[in-house]
């Protein structure tokens, strides 16, 4: 009994023989025509690579006249079946020897082997100089012949590779898909009716597995119809809007995390790790610590910002310093978002009923860039000390702060003698070197944190000293530390040692002033007073 044309089976694989027959055809073609000119360049690239094999032995036998080692050698390239003739000629083109291929000296094989290499042959000892030019006419012949056969074999193998195939897809099309449609068909079928809403029948497929798939299926399909497509159209609302917010979560640039009240994080995405000094793997370890202890350096000051945040019912923002291995500082800028989360577990408070929420960009960088613009802004380039106007800034805020503790400021004047002459003798960068080793030894003599060295220009440096007055035994020993430190010899750069001597003015609140000014002058005037007197020694201001 034969088959009908009708059925979805027969028409798939006659389709698909039809198909395979095109595409074996189109691929045996294009088969053949790159196998052919793949095993032509072949060829071409051998007579290429017997030329780089003996161009230098050639070059010799050019140079030197030995027809007889220029013959041994083109013999054997005449040996190769793709080779039709080889011609060696001298510097003013009289052909030396030549040599015909497997084919004989036959004119017609070599006008018809057309394609011919030529190569300069270098002097062996001047590569400049040419003594020559050897010429190789490849059989084309045999080269169309190898190529025809290689590409032969391909187009069939293509062809014979292209109708397998086809007949295996088609036996995998039925097993796979007619086959599977069929029993579906039976299995809704089966199904009891739910209501008398029908699908059209596509049209050409009345009697074929399509229409009865598509009449079984009305079946279910028209009383779940309506619901299913509702709940497809808002799953897949909801499951876009679900992954572009997930998108733009692990995506940003900036660090979002969730905080519950406890300051345990809840949730953050992949760029809050990495400012936190994590990677996704440590997002465990994160969830188990105290986040706002753990990781900020300033407690306190991020428990603040929420109590801001609850109170003022909107986002505070502030630049805050995280917790990290190292002396290294690393800087966050973090807007915190207080929220009021419904629907939390019953067993806390009101007080608990909220979560934080936190957005924060690394802003190290910029904070490394503010903390060394206002060193710049307020130390000396040379020195390091602090330059004039840091100096008497830091001053009037010493003033400020021992009034208020009812403490005294003692302000030493210092000036350097000899400077001119090691700056004249030795050069500038000598008077460089004094400067920058003056201002050391004053900051290792001092040893407190509290007591200031500043430079106000050349040779003239100050000292601050908070809470040593001027009947303070301490006053005194500080001074001469600072002369017997600053005093002792400097070695230079090529092993020139030099010494100066220092000049020191002393002026103390309240004794002699009460506002930076007045200190200052008083201490440059006893400093002067000093070097009036025969320099290198120390003088209290007069009152």
């Amino acid at each position: 009994m034969a088959v009908p044309i009708k059925r979805l089976q027969v028409r798939i694989m006659l389709a698909m023989l039809v198909g395979a027959m095109l595409f074996a055809v189109m691929a045996a073609v294009l088969g053949y025509r790159a196998a052919y000119q793949r095993t032509f360049d072949e060829g071409t690239e051998q007579v290429n690579g017997l030329l780089d094999a003996v161009d230098k032995t050639l070059a010799i036998g050019a140079y030197t006249g030995d027809k007889v080692l220029l013959q041994d050698v083109i013999d054997g390239m005449a040996r190769n079946e793709l080779v039709a003739r080889v011609d060696v000629l001298d510097a003013r083109g009289t052909v030396l020897v030549r040599q015909y291929g497997h084919r004989g000296p036959m004119e017609a094989v070599v006008n018809h082997a057309g394609q011919m290499t030529a190569r300069k042959l270098a002097a062996p000892f001047d590569k400049s100089e040419s003594v020559g030019e050897v010429q190789v006419y490849a059989d084309v012949d045999s080269l169309h012949q190898e190529a025809r056969k290689v590409a032969n074999n391909l187009a069939w193998m293509m062809g014979i590779q292209s109708t397998v195939l086809a007949l295996l897809l088609y036996v995998m099309v039925y097993k796979a898909v007619t086959r599977p449609i069929q029993r579906l068909a039976d299995q809704l079928r089966s199904l009891p009716p739910g209501t008398s809403a029908q699908l059209p029948v596509p049209r050409g497929h009345r009697d074929d597995e399509i229409g009865t798939l598509v009449e079984s299926a009305n079946v279910l399909l028209a009383s779940n119809h309506s619901a299913l497509r509702n709940e497809r159209t808002l799953r897949a609302e909801i499951e876009k809007m679900e992954a572009q917010y997930r998108q733009i979560f692990d995506a940003s640039s900036a660090g979002i995390f969730v905080l519950d009240h406890d300051g345990r994080l809840v949730n953050c995405n992949p760029t809050a790790l990495r400012i936190l000094g994590g990677d996704p793997s440590d997002v465990n370890r994160f969830k188990a610590a105290d986040i706002i202890h753990d990781v900020f350096a300033r407690p306190d000051h991020v428990l603040n910002l929420i109590d801001q945040s609850l109170r003022l019912g909107g986002t505070v923002s502030d630049d805050l310093e995280l917790l990290g291995p190292g002396d290294a500082s690393r800087w966050v800028h973090c807007l915190i978002s207080v929220q009021h989360a419904e629907g939390w577990p019953q067993h806390r408070t009101a007080q608990d009923d909220f979560h934080v929420e936190g957005v924060m960009y690394d802003i190290t960088d910029r904070k490394s860039a503010e903390a060394q613009a206002r060193h710049l802004a307020e130390h000396d380039a040379l020195t390091g000390a602090r330059n004039r106007r840091a100096t008497e800034d830091m001053l009037e805020r010493l003033l400020i702060e021992a009034t208020a503790d009812s403490q005294p400021v003692s302000v030493l004047f210092l000036d350097l003698d000899g400077f001119k002459q090691i700056n004249d003798q030795h050069g500038h960068h000598a008077g460089d070197q004094v400067l920058v080793q003056c201002a050391q030894r004053m900051r290792l003599a001092l040893r407190r944190s509290s007591d200031v060295v500043g430079r106000l220009g050349g040779d003239e440096f100050v000292i601050l000293l908070k809470g040593v007055g001027a009947c303070d035994p301490l006053l005194i020993q500080l001074t001469q530390q600072l002369m017997a430190s600053v005093c002792a010899p400097i070695a230079l750069d090529g092993g020139v040692t030099v010494s100066v001597g220092v000049s020191v003015g002393i002026a103390c609140s309240p004794e002699h002033g009460l506002t930076g000014r007045q200190l200052l002058l008083a201490a440059d005037e006893a400093m002067y007073a000093v070097k009036h007197t025969g320099k290198d020694a120390f003088a209290m201001a007069i009152r």
